[in-house]
């Protein structure tokens, strides 16, 4: 997972790679599908919000190469460092890492603390422990969930972290429910960027996610509580359909009745059909593009984003 220069380059996010620029390419469908239970408490619940999803970005990757302000670490109660994410955050932060941590004596679950990032292209780490899922303790396992995404934030704000790259926490041995945990996840994140305590201060989140349960679950989830602005994608495609399928259609209007006034015999040619607006738009029934895995591999590592379902899986897959 880490050898290699090239694996190791730095994964930097553009507006390009938000939530709003992948409904502008890939618009979900209004209405009609039909969510597993789980995701039914986000259905309905959430008002688009074109500044939320210019903030918002979800990419399938290694969070070790993300470029940004803090990422968070799925991290044990001793802070010492672990398997999975926890334990490659640490090898490729270097030594000095380990060495803050100790100083930190530990963390509580559901708590965040917050260490420098030393070899990491990231600037800060934040530490949070989360729960362990039990069925006969799923409500204890949801609110210590909620407050480590919650205490993130607070611990980003005040340390003037404006960008935080999320790992799924808990949904690896811990043995969360992937589509639970990324419900409870993406629901406080929205709370919490909505609350005027926050809001402003934060100015992009990702969620970044490896194993396929993890990439499937952010991905059915977030375009309902980020839901995508239907009305300025009508009004874009209105428009362009406006400037490109109009004319056409008046130019054969006009070829029909030039033909009709020259030869009184023969019948009019019928004007051209005009393409409804977004006709040529393909789409799944869960809002994501249909597979992206035949497109061509861009020269530049691109991130993969919300609308690369496909995407193949990694070798290796971290655990929280």
């Amino acid at each position: 997972m880490f050898r290699g220069p090239q694996q190791r380059q730095p994964v930097v996010f553009t507006d390009e790679d938000t939530l709003a620029a992948v409904y502008a390419r890939n618009p979900p469908p209004a209405n009609g599908n039909v969510y597993p239970r789980v995701y039914r408490v986000a259905q309905g619940k959430f008002k688009p919000s074109a500044d939320l999803n210019s903030k918002i970005v979800h990419w399938r990757g290694d969070l070790t190469r993300v470029k940004i302000d803090a990422i968070v670490n799925a991290a044990n109660n001793s802070l010492l460092g672990g398997g999975g994410v926890d334990g490659a955050i640490h090898m490729a932060a270097g030594p000095d890492l380990l060495q803050e941590c100790i100083f930190l004596k530990g963390c509580k679950t559901g708590d965040c603390k917050i260490t420098k990032g030393y070899r990491l292209p990231a600037k800060y780490v934040l530490h949070t422990v989360g729960p362990f899922f039990r069925g006969d303790q799923a409500d204890e396992a949801q609110a210590n969930l909620v407050s480590c995404y919650r205490r993130c934030i607070e611990v980003a704000v005040e340390n003037n972290v404006r960008s935080i790259a999320f790992c799924a926490v808990s949904t690896g041995i811990y043995g969360y429910p992937s589509a639970q945990a990324s419900v409870d996840a993406t629901m406080t994140v929205r709370t919490l960027l909505e609350d005027p305590q926050y809001a402003g201060k934060i100015d992009r989140v990702v969620f970044v996610t490896f194993v396929q349960a993890d990439f499937d679950a952010y991905s059915t989830v977030l375009p309902l509580v980020f839901p995508p602005v239907r009305e300025q994608a009508h009004d874009d495609t209105n428009t362009n359909a406006n400037e490109t399928d109009a004319p056409d259609a008046a130019e054969a209007t006009d070829a029909a009745d030039t033909t009709a006034g020259e030869t009184a015999t023969a019948p009019a040619e019928e004007p051209a059909a005009v393409p409804a607006p977004g006709e040529a738009i393909h789409i799944s029934v869960s809002g994501l593009p249909e597979s992206a895995a035949q497109a061509e591999e861009p020269a530049r590592e691109a991130p993969q984003h919300v609308d690369a379902a496909n995407k193949e899986q990694p070798a290796r897959e971290p655990s929280a």
